[in-house]
């Protein structure tokens, strides 16, 4: 089992802006992940307001890990998700480290 995902982080484009600060490019990279764990929920905020939040967890092999990091973007099945900090290692019980998970998290407001 596998997941085609797209990683997307923004990088040093090698350019100053007018300010003398870098100027930050998208930069994509396609990884494969062993599974995604997707999860949803829904907050009611209000009489007519629904937060629909979802989002959920990247698992990785070792040795195809990804390096996520807090800033990173990622494309899962289709649907932009964004990291909620960096990647945690996957262990078994025993301590044997099996990879990496990466928490994934997506919010938008539905009126309803």
């Amino acid at each position: 089992m596998s997941e085609a995902v797209t990683r997307t982080r923004m990088v040093d484009s090698g350019q100053l802006d007018r300010y003398g600060k870098p100027i930050l490019a998208p930069q994509t990279s396609p990884l494969t992940a062993h599974s995604f764990a997707p999860v949803v929920t829904n907050d009611v905020e209000g009489v007519d307001t629904v937060v629909s939040s979802d989002g959920g967890t990247l698992y990785f092999r070792a040795p195809d890990l990804a390096g996520s990091l807090s800033g990173d973007k990622w494309k899962v099945r289709g649907i932009d998700y964004e990291s909620e900090g960096i990647e945690a290692l996957w262990q078994k019980p025993s301590g044997e480290v099996v990879g990496t998970v990466i928490v994934l998290k997506r919010t938008e407001l539905t009126r309803g």
